[in-house]
């Protein structure tokens, strides 16, 4: 594997690493009930909790796009996305897997009936945005 593909792959885990993190962040707000600053301005009325979960479904997007990038970027060949997700490694899906289960955990704690879709939709873009994530690692592992 050449030094450009290991400093790709290092990057991807790493912003896999990051997005992990914030999830247990997120997870330990909703349950913990601790109160939340928002981060992206906006204008429309919502809760503390659908503040949260919108400004780390537009970092899951960041990310995702982000290695998507450096996927193109670095392989040799330009991958489809279906090749791209037939790479997909169930083993480092554990913890994401693990997060949304919390997730769900903290949407019954949650007093607010408002924002329990928005924690079962935010928590299905996370599962979905992580599988993606690691797939974009396993394709430049294996690209060769």
């Amino acid at each position: 594997m050449s030094l450009g593909k290991k400093c790709a792959l290092i990057f991807l885990v790493a912003l896999n690493l990051i997005n992990f993190a914030a999830a247990a962040i997120v997870d330990y707000k909703i349950i913990a009930s601790t109160p939340v600053t928002k981060i992206l301005p906006h204008n429309f009325e919502l809760s503390s909790v659908q503040t949260m979960l919108l400004d780390f479904t537009v970092l899951c997007f960041t990310i995702t796009l982000i290695s998507i990038v450096t996927t193109y970027l670095v392989t040799d060949v330009p991958y489809s996305p279906i090749e791209i997700m037939k790479n997909f490694a169930f083993i480092f899906f554990t913890i994401p897997l693990a997060l949304g289960c919390v997730a769900v955990y903290g949407m019954f704690t949650t007093p607010l009936n408002a924002d329990k879709p928005w924690i079962i939709v935010c928590t299905l873009i996370y599962l979905l945005l992580n599988a993606i994530n690691i797939s974009c690692a396993v394709t430049v592992r294996e690209d060769e």
